[in-house]
């Protein structure tokens, strides 16, 4: 009965960090991007922010902002470090490595280069709220 109560009491550790993502998310836009490619290795133990990435970008909400992206999940057995490049629109590519991340910050970091392409208008920063009758 005790370890019920103290299992019952104990926090929720990642609220503050799937709060964080999907604040993250909920600003991004995936208009100039043209397509992504994830490269992994999945025998290597520092994979969980590329699964992290491939599974927030898509997402149905993600997905919404460009219906014609195109993703590529290349697995390799050669013991490469896991990658995400994201290839825009005006042809030029980024490469973001993820060894060392988390998927929160290969999301800003997919924010940060959709930005310097597409800036955020007053409206997608702060929607006007309606008002119930």
């Amino acid at each position: 009965m005790r370890l019920t109560l103290t299992l019952m009491r104990k926090p929720f550790l990642h609220f503050g960090y799937n709060r964080a993502v999907s604040k993250v998310l909920r600003f991004l836009s995936l208009k100039p991007i043209k397509a992504v490619e994830f490269q992994l290795d999945p025998f290597t133990g520092n994979v969980k922010s590329i699964r992290e990435a491939m599974r927030y970008l898509q997402g149905v909400k993600i997905l919404r902002t460009n219906p014609t992206i195109e993703f590529r999940a290349k697995v390799v057995d050669d013991r490469s470090e896991p990658s995400l490049r994201a290839k825009f629109a005006d042809g030029k590519q980024y490469l973001i490595k993820t060894t060392n991340l988390s998927g929160l910050e290969v999301m800003e970091q997919m924010d940060r280069l959709v930005q310097m392409r597409e800036p955020r208008t007053a409206e997608q920063i702060r929607p006007a709220r309606v008002r119930g009758k």
